[in-house]
Formats: structure tokens, sequence, C-alpha cells
């Protein structure tokens, strides 16, 4: 879990030394430019997703993870949000060339990869076109909270995930505190 650095908070008659400004300016700066918490998983596996079924999503790769939020051997489908905080979070489905008559992208906190499970975040349906869905927010997640995305397509038949130029994905990002 990462922890948040406390900046500087300067005191009227206080000389402020060298550690101080890199305790209080420089390492609270740094965290922002480059160590804060963040995330971008996505799929490889071309798991299959049955038609008419809602199906949870997995994500066997990282582009790359700064806080441990996902893990690829264990519950792959979780983003799990270790530091406390608000998040901008973008989940981008894709499925292989076909049109659907349906497709629903649904996203779940805590839900244990049950899709009636934890609690309900948003459903995104997409009816009658390309074979992809996308849907970003920001909320906010107490450390331990996770996210997991399923699908529910009906094309008349199983399709697989996509696994070009990274088109099953999800994105992850601390951008304040709670």
């Amino acid at each position: 879990m990462a922890t948040v650095p406390t900046p500087y908070d300067a005191v009227a008659g206080t000389k402020l030394s060298a550690a101080a400004l890199d305790l209080g300016l420089k390492t609270p700066l740094d965290w922002l430019l480059s160590g804060y918490p963040r995330v971008h998983a996505y799929d490889t596996s071309g798991a299959s997703m049955v038609n008419g079924v809602t199906t949870l999503v997995p994500f066997s790769s990282e582009v790359f993870d700064t806080d441990n939020m996902h893990d690829t051997a264990t519950n792959s489908s979780r983003i799990v949000h270790t530091t406390a905080g608000l998040y901008d979070e973008s989940w981008h489905i894709t499925l292989g060339a076909v049109a659907y008559s349906q497709l629903d992208l649904m996203i779940r906190m805590n839900a244990a990869g049950a899709p009636a499970g934890g609690t309900f975040i948003r459903t995104q349906p997409f009816g009658g076109g390309p074979p992809h869905a996308y849907f970003q927010y920001l909320r906010f997640f107490a450390a331990g909270d996770y996210t997991e995305a399923f699908i529910t397509q009906t094309s008349g038949a199983n399709r697989l995930l996509s696994t070009a130029a990274l088109g099953t994905r999800c994105m992850s990002r601390w951008v304040a505190v709670s």
C-alpha cells in the first residue's frame, strides 16, 4: 500500500532545513509525478465470453502496476485499490469482430467474482454495433476495495476477448485523497 506523503507545513519563524525541504516538498512532488498508485492490466488469454451468460473478465498481463493493484495469477479479474482515495478508472472490452444485438459491460465492487455480488457500480449497454464496450468513471475507494468487470453478449455464439492492441484492458489511477 502506498502512503501519501505529508507536505511541509511552514511555521512562522522556523528555519527551513534541506532535510525538511526534501521531506516536505520534494518527496510529495516525486510521489505525485511518478509514485502514485496506478495500474494498467490487459488480457492476453483470449478468454471465452459465453453467449447470453454474464461472464467475468480476466486480465492476464500488465503494462504497469505501482501499488500491487493487480495479480496475474490469483483473482486476475480484480483491480484492488490498496491505497484509499479517489480513482479515475476506465474499462475497455473488445470481442471478436461481429455485430451484436446487445453487449453489456457491468462493473461491480467487492463482488468476489459473482455477477450479483458486492456493490453494483454501473452497467453500460451497447446495442447493435461494434464488438467493444468502454466505460470510465471517478469513484472514492477505501483501501482494499476492488472492482471487476462482467460481460454479457448476445451475438448468437460464444466469443473470445480480443488480445489485439490491448483491446481488453482496465486502467485505474489514484487522483486524490479521500
